[in-house]
C-alpha cells in the first residue's frame, strides 16, 4: 500500500517523553489524527514483515476445480503494523480485507509501556509462553500453522492473583486507557468462551477518589489486547491503577505486558468552532434557562443518567433471521432457558419515558435497576434470581456436548439507555433549534457535554456481549480478536451540537454545571473545547483510521469539518479525502477518482438494487462538498463542476431516466419486491431534482420540484419564483416524453404509449443489463412488463435469507433454466429500434449459459422446451406482451438463450407493437 506522509511539528507524547516536549513528526496523510507510520510487524518463520502465518513452505495448493486456493498466502491483504518498539501485540479488524484499518493506540499514544514480569509481586507468576501462529486469510477461518514464535516471558494472572500496580505518575486532564495485552492458552479455548473477567481500580473520581470498573475480556491463543480499562483524568494530578483478574473468572491470563495510552494525542485541545456551520438558525436564540437550584439537580441527574466509561453493550450484532443459531449464545441461567426466566421472573425493560437514574424495570416483580447500581457493581436484586453487574451471568454445561449458559440482562440495558440518551439528545436540540425551546436545549447541552466527555472511550462493537461470548460469534466471525470489529461513531451528535453551539458558547449557568463533574471547564469557552476535542475530532478519527466502515459514504469525513469549520484543521482531513477515503470494494483513493471508478457512467455505484442504489451515488458526494464549501471550506475541494466530475449531476439525471410507463421504478434487487407500489421512492427522486436544479438550472428538475416538493423547503421566495418560472416551461411531467432507451448496468426499455398522459394506458418491457452481481440476484436478462398501470411480472425483491426459493436462484426471475441451473453474467443491449410500430431492442449476454429457444405460449403462461445444452428448460416467467384496456395489437415476443461460438451469449429479443401513435 503506498503510504503518503507529511511532516508537521506537534505536541507529542511517546514513551519516556515529557509531556508537552515539542516533537517534529513525521504524520500519514490525514494529519495527526490520521497518525504516524508504523513499522511492519516482525516475522520468525520466512514470511514477509507484516504477514504473520503467511509461512512460504506451507504455500501448497489445495482442492480441486473451482474450489482450489492456496492456503498461507497474504491473499492481497494489508500488513499488520507493530504498534511501537518491542509490541508483541497483533492487531487486526474485520475490514482489512477491504482497508488497512489502524490501530487508535500505538507509538503516538503511548505514555507508559509495563512489562508484566517486570511489575511487583509477579516474580512467582512468571513463565515462558511461545504463542502459536496463525493464518488469518481474507474470507476463511483463521488456521493454525503448526508453528510458534520464539518463548517470552508472560505472568499467569487468575482469580487468585497476582495484581499489577500501576504507577502512573502525574498526568494532565484527558481520557487515558489501560490496555492488557496476553493470550490464553489454546487448551482453554471453547467456542462458548468461559470468562475472564478483569478489573480495574483506579483514583479518577474529581477529588480523586477511587473507581471500579471491571471487562469481560476477549481472547484467543495469540497475543491480542484482552481489555481496555479507560479511566477519566479530571483534573492534573498523580493517578495510580491496580489490575487484577476478576473472582469468578474460570480461564487465566498469560499477561505479557500492560500501557498507558493517552486517548486524544494527537488531538487540537482547544475550542475551534466559533459559529453554526452545519445547521441553519431558525430565529432569534433562545435566553438561555436560569441556573438554579432545581436546574443543577436535574443537570446531575441527566449526567449520571448515561452508563458509566467501560460499560459493556450486549447484542448490537448478528443473531437475525440470516445469522445461523449455531453462533448464537446460549440464552439462559442456572439450568432455565431465557423463555422459561421471563415466565417465572418476568422481563427486565427500559423506562416507559424520561432519562433518569433508573435504567431497567421489571414490572412483574416490582423492581428497578439503576445506573448507579451498576456504577457500583451492585447485581440485579432480589428475588430476581439471575445475578447481572454488568458483565452477563454465565452458567457452565452440565454434559460434554452441551453448551455453557450465558445471560447479559444489564448490558442489553446498557446499550438501551445509550440509544435512549443519544436520542433525547437530538429530539431536544430540534426543540431547541426549531421551536426556541430554551430549557430542552439545556438539557440537551448538559447531555451532549456528558456524551462527549467518555467519547473516546466508547467502543462498542469489538467489545460488545455478542462479540465477546462467544468465538467466532455473530456470522461466524471473530469481532473481538482476530478480526476485531471498527469502532462504531455517532456521528448523529454532530447535527445537534452545530444546533445547540449558539447555547453551549453563551451560557455561563450551563459551564459552571459541567464543572462540577470536569474542573476544568470554568467557561462557555471551555465547554466548546471539551466538545471539540473530545467528541468532533475523536469522530474524525474513526473514519481517518477506517474505524469507521461506511461503505458507501465515502465523504463521512467532511462532516465534522464542516462543525469545526476551520481550515487549521480540517485541511488535513480533506487531503485524506481526496487520497485515500473507500468505497466498497475499491482500494482506498481519492474522493475524486472514486466517483470515476465507483459509479457507472450514470454516476450510481456498482450495486445491483435500484433500492441501494437511490442513496449510494455520486451526487451525496458533492452536496456534502457543497456544504463544506458553503461553511468556509479550501476552494480546492469541490466536484460540482461538471466539465471535470460529470458524474454527480449525472446522477441526478438517472433518477428520471429510470422512471418507466409513467412512475414505475425498476424492480431490480433486494427492497424491489411487490410489495412496492406505483412511484414508490418519488420522495427520493424531487430530493435529487433539488440538487440538479441548483447545479444545472435544468427546467425538468424544477417541474419535479415544483409539482411536488414543499414549496420554501430549502429556498428563498426569490428562489422558488424561479423555480416556478423555469417548471412553466415545461409543458408535460419528463417522464411522459421519455422514449425507449438504455440505462447502463441497470436495463433496455422499449417503451410506448407515448402520446398517453394516464399511466394507466402506457406499456414497456425491460431487460436487466449491466453486471448483475450484488445482492445475490441472478437476473441477467431478466424481462419485466408493465400494462394497465401495473407491473405485469415482478422481481421478488429479497436478498438470500428471506425467501424460499432465494432470489439469487435463476428461477425466481423471467428468464430460463436449463437443468435446475443457475447462471449469472454480464449484459448489455447492442441493438436498439424506437421506431413506430416496430420498437426492438436486443440484449446479449457473456458467460455460459445454456442453449436453448423457448417462444412464449399463448396466454402468457410459462413454457417448457428441450434446449442443446441441457435435457430440460423451464421458462420461468410471463413472456408474452399485455394489451391495454383492450386497445393493444398483440404480438409475441420472441426469448431466445443460445451458446455462441466459443464464448456462452444469451440473446434476448423485445418487439413492442405500436399503440396510439407512440
Amino acid at each position: 500500500m503506498m503510504r503518503l506522509t507529511t511532516a508537521v511539528a506537534a505536541m507529542a507524547v511517546a514513551a519516556g517523553m515529557a509531556w508537552g516536549q515539542a516533537k517534529t513528526e513525521t504524520y500519514e496523510v490525514g494529519g495527526p489524527l490520521q497518525g504516524v507510520p508504523l513499522k511492519l510487524f516482525p516475522t520468525q518463520h520466512g514470511e514477509k514483515p507484516g504477514y504473520p502465518g503467511c509461512v512460504p513452505a506451507l504455500q501448497k495448493p489445495e482442492g480441486e476445480g473451482t474450489r482450489q486456493f492456496t492456503p498461507f498466502t497474504p491473499e492481497g491483504l494489508p500488513p499488520e503494523r507493530q504498534l511501537f518498539d518491542g509490541s508483541v501485540e497483533h492487531f487486526r479488524a474485520y475490514w482489512f480485507k477491504y482497508l488497512p484499518v489502524k490501530n487508535f493506540f500505538d507509538r503516538q499514544t503511548l505514555v507508559k509501556n509495563w512489562l508484566a514480569k517486570d511489575l511487583p509481586g509477579t516474580r512467582g507468576a512468571v513463565e515462558d509462553y511461545a504463542e502459536p501462529v496463525y493464518w488469518v486469510p481474507r474470507h476463511r477461518e483463521p488456521r493454525a500453522t503448526g508453528l510458534f514464535n520464539a518463548p517470552v516471558k508472560v505472568v499467569r494472572a487468575g482469580a487468585k492473583g497476582p495484581a499489577f500496580a500501576l504507577e502512573m505518575g502525574t498526568l494532565p486532564p484527558s481520557v487515558y486507557v489501560v490496555r492488557v495485552v496476553g493470550a490464553v492458552e489454546t487448551k482453554d479455548l471453547v467456542r462458548h468462551r468461559r470468562p475472564l473477567i478483569v478489573r480495574m481500580t483506579v483514583n479518577d473520581g474529581v477529588n480523586g477518589e477511587e473507581n471500579v470498573y471491571r471487562f469481560r475480556c476477549k481472547y484467543v491463543d495469540e497475543f491480542y489486547v484482552l481489555a481496555e480499562l479507560y479511566f477519566t483524568a479530571p483534573a492534573e494530578r498523580a493517578y495510580r491503577a491496580t489490575v487484577a483478574v476478576e473472582e469468578g473468572s474460570l480461564v487465566s491470563a498469560l499477561v505479557h505486558n500492560l500501557e498507558l495510552h493517552d486517548t486524544l494525542a494527537g488531538h487540537e485541545r482547544r475550542a475551534i468552532k466559533t459559529r453554526r456551520t452545519l445547521t441553519a438558525a431558525a430565529g432569534a436564540t433562545p435566553t438561555p434557562p436560569a441556573t438554579d437550584e432545581a436546574r443543577l439537580a436535574r443537570d446531575a441527574e441527566l449526567w449520571d443518567a448515561y452508563p458509566p466509561i467501560n460499560a459493556q453493550v450486549g447484542r448490537i450484532y448478528g443473531m437475525g433471521g440470516d445469522d445461523s443459531k449455531g453462533n448464537w449464545p446460549n440464552f439462559g441461567a442456572n439450568g432455565l432457558t431465557e423463555e422459561q426466566i421471563k415466565a417465572e421472573w418476568g422481563t427486565w425493560t427500559p423506562p416507559r419515558r424520561g432519562i433518569s437514574d433508573v435504567m431497567l424495570v421489571n414490572d412483574k416483580l416490582k423492581l428497578e435497576y439503576k445506573v448507579s447500581d451498576l456504577r457500583a457493581g451492585r447485581p440485579l436484586p432480589d428475588p430476581y434470581p439471575v445475578k447481572d453487574r454488568g458483565q452477563g451471568v454465565y452458567t457452565p454445561e452440565k454434559a460434554a456436548k452441551e453448551n455453557p449458559q450465558n445471560l447479559y440482562i444489564v448490558p442489553d440495558g446498557v446499550r438501551d439507555r445509550k440509544r435512549a440518551y443519544l436520542g433525547a439528545i437530538t429530539t431536544l436540540a430540534k426543540q431547541y433549534a426549531e421551536r426556541g425551546n430554551a430549557a430542552a436545549g439545556r438539557e440537551a447541552a448538559l447531555m451532549l457535554c456528558r456524551v462527549a466527555w467518555t467519547f473516546p472511550a466508547e467502543d462498542d462493537a469489538s467489545n460488545a456481549m455478542s462479540s465477546v461470548i462467544v468465538q467466532p460469534g455473530p456470522y461466524g466471525r471473530d469481532l473481538g480478536c482476530r478480526r476485531r470489529d471498527p469502532r462504531q461513531s455517532d456521528r448523529g451528535m454532530l447535527e445537534p451540537y452545530d444546533a445547540l453551539f449558539p447555547l453551549l458558547r453563551s451560557d455561563e449557568g450551563l459551564a459552571t454545571s459541567v464543572g462540577r463533574f470536569i474542573p476544568w471547564v470554568k467557561t462557555p469557552q471551555d465547554v466548546v473545547k471539551l466538545i471539540d476535542t473530545h467528541l468532533v475530532q475523536t469522530a474524525a478519527k474513526r473514519s481517518l483510521r477506517y474505524h469507521e466502515y461506511s461503505s458507501n459514504e465515502p465523504a463521512v469525513i467532511v462532516e465534522p469539518a464542516i462543525v469545526l469549520g476551520d481550515r487549521s484543521v480540517t485541511d488535513p482531513w480533506m487531503e485524506w479525502l481526496f487520497s485515500a477515503t473507500f468505497i466498497y470494494p475499491l482500494p482506498p483513493s481519492g474522493l475524486q477518482d472514486l466517483l470515476v471508478t465507483g459509479n457507472d457512467r450514470d454516476g450510481i455505484g456498482y450495486i445491483a438494487s435500484y433500492s441501494y442504489a437511490m442513496g449510494e451515488q455520486a451526487a451525496p458526494k458533492a452536496m456534502v462538498l457543497e456544504k463544506y464549501l458553503a461553511a468556509g471550506g479550501n476552494p480546492k475541494f469541490d466536484l460540482r463542476d461538471p466539465k471535470q466530475y460529470p458524474k454527480p449531476i449525472a446522477a441526478c439525471h438517472w433518477f428520471l431516466d429510470t422512471r418507466m410507463a409513467g412512475l414505475h421504478f425498476p424492480r431490480i434487487g433486494d427492497v424491489a419486491g411487490p410489495d412496492k407500489a406505483y412511484g414508490a421512492w418519488w420522495d427520493r427522486a424531487e430530493a435529487q431534482c433539488r440538487l440538479g436544479w441548483r447545479w444545472t438550472k435544468d427546467p425538468r428538475f424544477a417541474y419535479v420540484i415544483k409539482h411536488f416538493g414543499a414549496k420554501g423547503k430549502d429556498e428563498t421566495a426569490e428562489e422558488w419564483a424561479e423555480i416556478e418560472k423555469a417548471a412553466d416551461t415545461v409543458k408535460r411531467a419528463p417522464w411522459l416524453d421519455q422514449r425507449s432507451r438504455v440505462v447502463s448496468q441497470w436495463f433496455g426499455l422499449l417503451e410506448t404509449g407515448i402520446p398517453e398522459d394516464d399511466f394507466r394506458f402506457r406499456r414497456a418491457a425491460m431487460v436487466r443489463i449491466g453486471q448483475g452481481w450484488g445482492h445475490q440476484h441472478s437476473d441477467s436478462l431478466d424481462l419485466q412488463l408493465y400494462a394497465h398501470g401495473y407491473p405485469m411480472t415482478v422481481d421478488g425483491g429479497q436478498r438470500t435469507g428471506y425467501s424460499a426459493p432465494p432470489d439469487g436462484t435463476t428461477r425466481v426471475h423471467n428468464l430460463v433454466e436449463v437443468d435446475g441451473r443457475g447462471w449469472i453474467g454480464h449484459s448489455w443491449v447492442n441493438a436498439l429500434s424506437d421506431t413506430e410500430g416496430a420498437r426492438y431492442l436486443r440484449a446479449d449476454a457473456a458467460g455460459e449459459p445454456p442453449e436453448c429457444e423457448v417462444p412464449p405460449p399463448p396466454g402468457g403462461a410459462g413454457g417448457r422446451g428441450r434446449g442443446a445444452g441441457g435435457r430440460q428448460a423451464l421458462h420461468a416467467g410471463d413472456a408474452a406482451s399485455a394489451g391495454a384496456a383492450g386497445r393493444e395489437r398483440h404480438h409475441a415476443e420472441r426469448v431466445r438463450l443460445r451458446r455462441g461460438a466459443g464464448v456462452g451469449r444469451a440473446d434476448a429479443h423485445l418487439l413492442l407493437p405500436r399503440h396510439g401513435g407512440g
